[in-house]
Parts: C-alpha cells; structure tokens; sequence
C-alpha cells in the first residue's frame, strides 16, 4: 500500500488569516463551494468543505494547540509591550516563540507573567531562579504574541494609548524595567529615542512632567556589567521625572517592583520633610 506523506501545517498566522476570511465570507451568505473558489482566487489556497465547516460551526479553531491571542488594547498587554521595550526579550528557538523575562525581583518576574499569561489566555507560568544568573526568570511561548510585539513601535502606539489605563500600563512595565530612583530623583533610562519621547508623551497627559530625553552615554564605549566587560555599541538617553511630579507619579503610574516603590515612596516622605521644614 503506498504510504502518502502528511501535508505540512500552515503557519499560525497563515491559518488565523484564512479563518478569518472564511469567517467574513460565511456572513455574506457565501455557500462552501463560493468560499472555495473567492479563498483560491484571493489567496491561492484551496481549502477543503470539511475545514470550513468546521471553522463556521465552532467546532476547531485555527490556533491549534497555540495560545489564541488577539491584540486588544488592555493594561496587561500595555504592560508586556513597555517590559519588553525594556528588560525583556523575544526570541525564537527551533519553534518555541519566546517571550521571556530575567531579572533580579521575583514580583516583577511574577507581575509580567500575570500579564503575559492574561494577554494570550494561558495558565500563570512558573518564575525560576536561575541560580549561575542570580536572577529570576519566567517564560511564556506564543508566537501570535511574538509576532505582535516585532511590529515596529510606531505599530504598537495604538494599542497603548488607548486609555489612561494602558497607558499607565506601558509606564509602569517600562519604569519598571528602566526607572532607577536616588534620593529625590526618578530617573528612565534607554537607547531608543522614539520609545523615550513616546513615554514623555503619555507622562504629560497624565500631568506627569518631565526633562529630557539628553544624551548621557555615547556607543562604542566599554561598560562593565557584574564584573564582565561588555562593548556598548548603542547610545543611552535619560528621561527625569520632575520632582514636582512625584506624586502624580506614584498615584497614577507607580512601580510593580517592591524596591523601587519604596524607594518613591522615601522620596516623597523626605519631599513632605523639606517642605515642612
């Protein structure tokens, strides 16, 4: 008996978009036989009744075993965009697409997972500690996700400022990635420009005010990070949160990170000093 080989599987996003043109058909009253001929003509690809019966009837989704994922705009998603803009990283590996996050605060591993985890509708993932890093790492796998996130920046404005809520929400998880707070002074740091003045925006419109970006470190320079040398090739800007503003600051963005909450909170305890004093 001659042994036929399996017919390799579309892509994720290949088969969401022929579900959806499926879908769309369906609702002008098209027949199987026209949603054969219009998706063949359209896009090349010659479906079978039993695949669109099974899409127009509910009974298979076009996800597979991946996570479904749709981009609409929420905090948590918001969130996950301004993480990644900062300490997080996407990657793929063999055809794991990964979202992952390393770092050394074990609620802001947690709080990006509840995020993550939210965004593509999965259980909570676990946060390791990854002892040779000393940090604590969790990863999610979607690569609907990951496809979202490569989009250039300017793709990813809309979604967050949407609202006032996922525009906090991108604040909180870039500040929470790159704000460093010293005394009195709350400070963000990064190379893309584009990313810094897009967060000065959505600062001022929720009455946060602030100085800069300027140029604090030029590329091609030798930085030591945890007693390795690496060669930064990128410049780094700073964005400083205006002393005033601290307290807009801490109402309506605030921090995940228990650390550097505290430390704000310092800062405006020691602000309610001076000013009494």
């Amino acid at each position: 008996m001659r042994a036929f080989a399996k017919r390799p599987l579309r892509p994720v996003w290949e088969r969401k978009e022929l579900y959806d043109s499926v879908i769309s058909l369906r609702r002008k009253e098209l027949t199987y036989s026209q949603i054969i001929e219009r998706v063949l003509q359209q896009r090349g690809v010659r479906l079978r009744k039993s695949h669109i019966s099974d899409w127009v009837n509910g009974k298979h989704q076009p996800y597979g075993s991946t996570h479904e994922f749709e981009p609409i705009p929420s905090p948590e998603l918001a969130y996950v965009v301004g993480v990644v803009k900062g300490d997080g990283s996407i990657s793929v590996q063999k055809w794991s697409y990964r979202i992952r996050l390393r770092v050394i605060d074990k609620e802001f591993a947690e709080e990006f997972d509840r995020c993550v985890s939210k965004a593509i509708g999965s259980r909570r993932h676990t946060a390791k500690w990854v002892q040779k890093k000393l940090l604590w790492s969790v990863e999610a796998s979607s690569v609907l996700l990951y496809r979202f996130l490569r989009q250039p920046f300017s793709r990813l404005k809309s979604v967050i400022s949407h609202c006032r809520r996922c525009a906090s929400g991108f604040l909180r998880g870039f500040f929470d990635s790159e704000a460093s707070v010293s005394g009195r002074s709350l400070s963000v740091s990064n190379a893309n420009l584009e990313v810094l003045r897009f967060a000065k925006r959505l600062l001022k419109t929720n009455g946060i005010l602030t100085t800069g970006p300027r140029l604090v470190q030029r590329g091609g320079r030798a930085v030591v990070i945890k007693g390795k040398t690496y060669h930064a090739n990128k410049n780094i800007y700073l964005l400083y949160v205006r002393t005033l503003s601290l307290q807009h600051y801490a109402q309506r963005v605030g921090f995940s990170v228990r650390r550097k909450q505290v430390a704000l909170s310092l800062a405006l305890a020691q602000g309610g000093r001076l000013a009494s004093s």
